[in-house]
C-alpha cells in the first residue's frame, strides 16, 4: 500500500450511503407497538470498503470462537471473535484489530460472525460514525417473537441517516473549503424538509420524512444505583423515554454524570448474556451522549 495510514483511516471512516446501512430494533415499548431503531453497516459494505481502500489482497478476516455460555435448558450459546488484518507494506507485517459478538437468534453462527465482523470493522473506523447517530422510535411488526421495523418507516430512517451525514460533511467554522454543488443541494433539500409546517406540508407539497435530526430522542435517568456483581461494579439505571416508557439498563463504565436527573441522547443499547447469570440477557449501555447533567 502506498497510502499513508492517516489517509487509509480517513477513507475507511467515510460515511456510507443509506443503501449500505441496515436498521434493527434495539428494544420495544411496553405495548410492543414501537421500538428503538439502531443502524449498522452491512457486512458486504464493509468488505467493499476494505477492497476499495487497501485492496482485496491486503486485508483478511480471521474468526475464532470466543466463549460459550448456556441457556436455561443447558444448550450452548457460543460467541465469535473477528480479527480484521490489514497488511503494512512498509513494515512487511499484518496489523490487526479484534472485537467479538454473541451468536444471534436468527441464523446463529452466520449472525454471530457477521456481528463480530461489524464490531471489528468499527475498530478500524468503518461505520463508527453510526455510534453518533440517534436511535429514533419507529413502528414495529412481529414475526413470531421477533420485532422488526415496519416497512413504512424505512423512507424516514433513510432520510434521517442522510441528513446526519450531510451535517457531518458541513465545513467547520472558519474553514475555507466550500461544499460541492451536490452537497449544497442535499443541504437545501434537508432544510426544506425540516422547515415543514405544523400540518406536515412544505411549499413543494407534503413533507416525506417523518424523522429529522432534531427529533433525536432524549432519555432521562430516573434512578441510578451502583451494584456489585461477581464480575465487578455496574450501575443499574431506570431510563425514561420521551413517550413515558421506562426500561432498565446496565452500565459498567464509571461516569459520575450517570445519575438521577441526567438527560442522555444518542443511546446505543445492546442485549448481552449476564456474566454471573448467562441464562439471562440484559440491556447494556454501550454508548451515549450527556445532553444535560443533573
Amino acid at each position: 500500500m502506498k497510502k499513508s495510514w492517516e489517509q487509509i483511516h480517513q477513507e475507511l471512516s467515510e460515511p456510507f450511503s443509506h443503501e449500505d446501512v441496515e436498521w434493527k430494533i434495539q428494544t420495544v415499548s411496553k405495548d410492543k407497538s414501537r421500538g428503538l431503531a439502531v443502524a449498522y453497516v452491512t457486512a458486504r459494505a464493509i468488505q467493499n470498503r476494505l477492497d476499495a481502500v487497501v485492496g482485496a489482497q491486503n486485508w483478511k478476516p480471521v474468526f475464532r470462537q470466543w466463549h460459550t455460555v448456556t441457556d436455561r435448558d443447558g444448550n450452548p450459546i457460543p460467541s465469535q471473535l473477528c480479527t480484521i488484518q490489514i497488511f503494512d507494506d512498509e513494515r512487511h507485517e499484518w496489523l490487526e484489530k479484534t472485537d467479538g459478538a454473541e451468536n444471534t437468534d436468527y441464523e446463529p453462527v452466520k449472525g454471530g460472525l457477521s456481528d463480530a465482523m461489524k464490531r471489528a470493522a468499527s475498530q478500524w473506523g468503518i461505520g463508527r460514525y453510526l455510534y453518533k447517530l440517534g436511535t429514533p422510535w419507529v413502528d414495529v411488526e412481529f414475526f413470531g417473537k421477533t420485532a422488526v421495523i415496519a416497512k413504512k418507516e424505512m423512507p424516514g430512517l433513510n432520510q434521517f441517516h442522510d441528513d446526519f451525514v450531510a451535517k457531518l460533511k458541513e465545513p467547520m467554522p472558519g474553514s475555507r473549503s466550500k461544499p460541492s454543488q451536490q452537497e449544497r443541494q442535499r443541504s437545501e433539500t434537508s432544510s426544506q424538509c425540516n422547515a415543514a409546517s405544523g400540518n406536515g406540508t412544505t411549499a413543494n407539497g407534503p413533507a416525506k420524512p417523518k424523522i429529522s435530526i432534531a427529533d433525536t430522542p432524549r432519555y432521562t435517568i430516573r434512578k441510578a444505583v451502583p451494584h456489585r456483581f461477581k464480575s465487578g461494579v455496574m450501575t443499574i439505571m431506570d431510563i425514561e423515554c420521551e413517550n413515558g416508557d421506562v426500561f432498565t439498563v446496565f452500565c459498567d463504565k464509571p461516569d459520575e454524570a450517570l445519575r438521577a436527573g441526567t438527560v442522555l441522547t444518542n443511546l446505543r443499547v445492546i442485549q448481552r448474556p449476564g456474566k454471573d447469570d448467562p441464562n439471562r440477557r440484559f440491556n447494556t449501555l454501550e454508548s451515549y451522549r450527556v445532553a444535560s447533567a443533573a
